[in-house]
């Protein structure tokens, strides 16, 4: 009885951490600041204190098609004037996935950073995704990303409303059950369902 009871109890402890030590994405956090260069023009710079000791590779590595890192913006508009790289430095390692190949990677904390220039208007917050790969000996998450809201110095906080021509919210096309009429309220009780 003893011996069934505690398999049972480490069974219930145990199952929890095997499951989140195999959680990847929450593995390498990141985090992004900005800084005003020039007028429309920002540098970005992505951090991660990388406490696990993942290998992350570095910027500019392309995985035959794949690129290592990439900066994912959300308006066409906006134009990448310098490319991610690295500002720390990071080792060279002989790569167990890609036989007979070298990446750079970094271990430890690491940073990366990136030149936008916006056409028009800048505004207040620039919502913005870093997509990285990283992995551990003959691990390999590639394509990983980590979406944030950054905010812009001297950028504006947009004022617009979107207006719907002809829409009245008190003369509505048809009834939406929300009418002053009378409302029956229907009760049901367990025996009844």
């Amino acid at each position: 009885m003893k011996k069934s009871f505690f398999w049972s109890l480490w069974l219930l402890i145990a199952i929890p951490i095997v499951s989140i030590a195999q959680d990847s994405t929450t593995a390498v956090t990141w985090t992004a600041t900005s800084k005003k260069i020039g007028e429309n023009k920002y540098q970005l710079k992505f951090s991660t204190n990388n406490e696990k000791g993942w290998e992350i590779y570095a910027p500019s590595i392309d995985f035959d098609g794949l690129k290592s890192s990439e900066l994912i913006l959300p308006d066409t508009s906006i134009t990448i004037t310098n490319p991610l790289k690295s500002i720390t430095s990071g080792t060279t390692i002989e790569s167990k996935i890609f036989e007979g190949k070298s990446f750079e990677i970094f271990k430890g904390s690491t940073e990366f950073t990136a030149e936008i220039t916006f056409a028009s208007s800048v505004p207040a917050v620039l919502q913005a995704s870093l997509s990285f790969t990283y992995g551990k000996g003959d691990s390999f998450f590639p394509a990983e990303t980590a979406a944030f809201e950054i905010p812009l110095e001297g950028g504006k906080a947009s004022t617009s409303k979107i207006v719907i021509q002809d829409l009245n919210i008190d003369n509505p096309i048809q009834d939406c059950g929300t009418s002053e009429k009378s409302e029956e309220i229907v009760v049901f009780s367990k025996s009844s369902c």
